[in-house]
């Protein structure tokens, strides 16, 4: 059985289920190492606090995955060199000499989402908190490229989409050092400030790139209501890619261990999308957008309305509500499959 967990509650012959990596690719840890205290202490020094662990065999996961863990290594890779590039002096240079290649890895990258549109994003990411902004930035491009295929998208369009997605937080990195390596919240200063990082990249990337990737960068932080920045602009003003984009930066910075909070739970950042940013964002992308995300990661351990306890071992289709195998007194019970047991659901967490 696989189970999701923090690292300060791995126990005594757990061996790693999935593999730790950095994001640029290096395999930090392999499935199958089993863990031990001198492991717990280094994947916590290097931001890792959460990973998969099993007891038994290592299952066999691509099922729940959308891409294959060799593009996403190809995209986080390609994710920190465009991003590191941004705070060296020659970042003009570089990125220019990037974009052709950035194309291409995109056009990988759609080919997989859309082969693999109709799985369950089931699966919680296994990152270090100090590559938060690389991993970002690869996970809302998946989630902007999918809901940009429930639209019928053309090829063109999805590749602006995703590229555009890939760099909305390009600005940040021509934001001062100390705001960027600062590990506790802003002071209302500090974030006025930081909140320019939509100005800065869109400046930048209106010369490099075409206004309707760079205009992602600009409006991924304005909502239709009028409440966002930098202009407070309303409804249709927003371009729809940034509609979308907005949306996914939220789920995924709301689902993300970053330096200022821990992560929740999807079906808590979903609930917050739809009750808290109902006025906020589109009634339509939201929808498309949820009917992908999986509200329980698989490996989360649950309590379910009838007493009992148990870890998600997956899903039958998408959509449809967890199979769940109990542990504990109940365990000999197997599995339940909530889909089929209407009745039963899940209390807690």
């Amino acid at each position: 059985m696989i189970r999701f967990v923090r690292t300060s509650h791995i126990r005594e012959g757990d061996m790693l289920a999935l593999p730790v990596e950095s994001a640029s690719g290096t395999i930090l840890l392999a499935p199958g190492v089993e863990l031990n205290s001198y492991y717990v202490e280094r994947l916590e020094s290097m931001g890792f606090f959460e990973v998969y662990v099993t007891d038994d065999e290592i299952p066999e996961l691509s099922e729940y995955q959308i891409i294959s863990p060799e593009t996403r290594r190809l995209m986080l890779s390609l994710s920190r060199r465009i991003y590191d590039s941004f705070q060296k002096s020659s970042h003009r240079k570089v990125f220019s000499f990037r974009e052709s290649e950035l194309e291409r890895a995109m056009e990988r990258l759609l080919a997989e989402v859309r082969k693999n549109r109709r799985k369950v994003l089931g699966l919680a990411d296994v990152k270090s908190v100090d590559e938060y902004i690389y991993h970002h930035a690869v996970n809302v491009s998946i989630y902007a490229l999918l809901v940009g295929l429930e639209l019928k998208y053309t090829q063109d369009m999805l590749i602006d989409l995703g590229i555009g997605a890939m760099l909305l937080d390009v600005g940040k990195m021509l934001m001062s050092k100390y705001l960027l390596d600062k590990k506790e919240f802003y002071t209302v200063e500090e974030y006025s400030e930081m909140k320019e990082h939509t100005s800065r990249g869109f400046d930048f990337l209106s010369g490099n790139r075409s206004l309707k990737a760079s205009v992602i960068t600009l409006q991924h932080h304005e909502r239709i209501d009028g409440s966002g920045y930098p202009r407070g602009l309303t409804g249709d003003r927003i371009h729809n890619y940034a509609k979308i984009v907005g949306i996914a930066d939220v789920y995924d910075a709301l689902t993300s261990n970053t330096t200022f909070r821990k992560r929740i739970l999807p079906c808590k950042a979903i609930e917050y999308l739809q009750n808290e940013g109902r006025d906020q964002f589109d009634a339509l992308f939201l929808k498309y957008f949820t009917n992908h995300v999986a509200l329980y990661p698989i490996g989360i351990q649950v309590e379910l309305s009838n007493g009992s306890e148990g870890v998600v071992a997956g899903y039958t289709k998408e959509g449809a509500r967890p199979i769940v195998t109990l542990v504990g007194k109940h365990a000999d019970m197997g599995t339940i499959t909530l889909d089929e047991q209407r009745r039963i659901f899940i209390r807690n967490v």
